[in-house]
């Protein structure tokens, strides 16, 4: 548990989008691992926001070999393949 809110132990959707509005454990696990990678998600709240947004991103530039495939700009969206290469998926 982090700042209240708990953490899943591993990411199973197909998706994260920007907007959901309520929070989910597999966006906090997804937060708290990029803030452990440098990145700055935000408040690591279980919210799929803008900052979070821009932290996945920031990261998907910087590590995928297909960011195209990891990362929906026009959607707000970060595929499942983001969370398989760093080990989140279950």
């Amino acid at each position: 548990m982090v700042n209240g809110v708990t953490l899943a132990t591993c990411i199973a959707s197909e998706n994260f989008q920007v907007g959901v509005r309520s929070p989910r454990p597999e966006v906090a696990l997804y937060q708290y691992t990029l803030d452990a990678l440098g990145y700055e998600p935000g408040t690591i709240d279980g919210y799929f926001g803008q900052n979070t947004m821009n932290a996945a991103a920031e990261e998907i530039l910087d590590h995928s070999p297909d960011s195209g495939v990891e990362l929906f700009l026009d959607d707000g969206a970060v595929s499942f393949r983001a969370f398989e290469r760093l080990h989140l998926a279950c």
